[in-house]
């Protein structure tokens, strides 16, 4: 097994996947597929699939991948009901800027 292998396999867990492609439909329309999923579970994160993206949609979309990646992380990080305040006090200055 190879350094860049041996690697991917260590970091697995915080890997995430990122795809743009077409799809041509039946009714000789094409979409595209914008898809955001984890290496290590192949758990798709986010994806969205609209007819006529620009870059302003694009960058939305990464806003909102990053924001479920935040969300995820605060879920693992903080188990307990209990611990509310400290999540809120955390999470306060991140969402004013």
């Amino acid at each position: 097994m190879g350094e860049k292998e041996a690697f991917l396999r260590a970091q697995a867990s915080a890997v995430v996947l990122t795809d743009f492609f077409s799809v041509d439909t039946v009714f000789l329309k094409r979409l595209y597929v914008l898809l955001y999923m984890e290496l290590m579970t192949r758990r798709v994160i986010w994806f969205a699939v609209p007819a006529h993206p620009d870059g302003a949609w694009v960058t939305q979309q990464a806003r909102k991948v990053s924001w479920e990646l935040d969300l995820a992380w605060c879920a693992r990080k903080t188990p307990d009901p209990r611990s509310r305040p400290q999540v809120q006090r955390w999470l306060r200055p991140r969402l004013r800027g």
